[in-house]
């Protein structure tokens, strides 16, 4: 092998990034995208009820409820996915930040559930007051520090 082919081979070989030097997802990365898709779809499900039903405030809380609710449900399971997915191969103290942003959603997301199933009659300004309010605002508050957490650990 000449010298000019041999630094050839080797600035190739450098060129390549190496298997184990791959970085694993960003959390920070899926966390925005999953995030901007359910504002979407929130956003989406409040003008859809609002178009259809327009002032009557009770019948589109009522509709609010009904979409949102097969909504949640559908993305609680790629939110299941995604999370798990990025994860996988991050540093042990990320994947225990991780894991304690998954607890405190799947209990905001569960309480948000268990509301919804329980006040499908309800007007969107009770729903929407009550969604912030207690205890339901504790625990964004929770999700959100969670989450502060495991980006600023794990990028």
């Amino acid at each position: 092998m000449t010298k000019r082919a041999a630094l050839a081979a080797i600035a190739v070989l450098l060129a390549l990034p190496a298997a184990s030097a791959a970085k694993p997802p960003s959390f920070a990365l899926w966390w925005a995208h999953f995030s901007a898709r359910v504002q979407r779809d929130v956003t989406h499900i409040g003008s859809t009820c609002q178009n259809r039903f327009g002032h009557d405030d009770a019948r589109v809380g009522r509709c609010f409820v009904r979409a949102e609710r097969r909504t949640l449900r559908t993305e609680q399971a790629a939110w299941e996915k995604g999370i798990a997915r990025t994860a996988l191969h991050q540093r042990r103290s990320c994947r225990k930040a991780i894991a304690a942003y998954r607890r405190a959603t799947r209990r905001a997301a569960k309480a948000n559930l268990a509301y919804l199933d329980s006040h499908r009659r309800s007007a969107l300004t009770k729903i929407s007051r009550d969604l912030n309010g207690e205890p339901y605002a504790t625990l964004k508050t929770v999700t959100l520090n969670a989450k502060t957490r495991a980006v600023r650990l794990c990028g």
